[in-house]
């Protein structure tokens, strides 16, 4: 029997996505200490962190720290200033070689092969600080999340051309497609912080 896969609401923008080759956490880590952070119980099995900008409704450097610590499996992919504050609250070289910092050029969309992951990244404005989306694939799962941000309609058009027929879009903090042949996904509130 294939393993459920199911997308999870956690808190603001934040999303834990399970799926049979590892799980996604989308901007959820907002704790240093909480089950989440420790990669406990479902989220023993995260295989990628990505995190769209800096600021704490989003991110929070010292738990993405305690969780890699706890699961040396998880990659992850975040912006330049998101990776200066993890250095700034420990981050080790180990950990370092297992991160992807991005943030394209304001026209451009970046290409990212992490693990069992690929995909495009781009840059957006949002409140004044780096900000990127993720057209991400696998072997399970097609998905977009952008968290609103200005973005070109040209340039958003070249972008979801990638991803026309993903199975889960999420855009600004709402998931807005589930494509129907993935009719197993379910959208869940998981109240586990904030």
């Amino acid at each position: 029997m294939a393993q459920e896969r199911s997308v999870h609401w956690i808190s603001n923008a934040g999303f834990y996505i399970d799926l049979p080759n590892g799980d996604i956490l989308i901007d959820a880590i907002l704790s240093p200490d909480d089950e989440i952070a420790r990669a406990e119980g479902r989220f023993a099995d995260v295989s990628l962190i990505f995190v769209s900008h800096v600021h704490g409704d989003h991110f929070n450097a010292r738990g993405i720290i305690t969780h890699m610590e706890a699961n040396p499996k998880t990659r992850v992919i975040l912006t330049p200033e998101s990776f200066k504050a993890l250095q700034q609250a420990g981050l080790t070289a180990t950990m370092e070689s297992r991160i992807t910092v991005s943030f394209p050029a304001p026209e451009d969309i970046e290409v990212f092969n992490v693990g069992d992951f690929s995909g495009h990244i781009l840059q957006y404005k949002h409140a004044g600080v780096q900000n990127i989306g993720i057209g991400l694939k696998s072997k399970n799962i097609t998905l977009v999340y952008h968290n609103g941000g200005a973005v070109s309609p040209e340039r958003a058009r070249k972008f979801s051309m990638n991803y026309s027929s993903s199975d889960l879009v999420i855009a600004n903090k709402w998931p807005l497609r589930i494509r129907p042949t993935f009719s197993e996904y379910q959208i869940n509130s998981l109240p586990l912080c904030c």
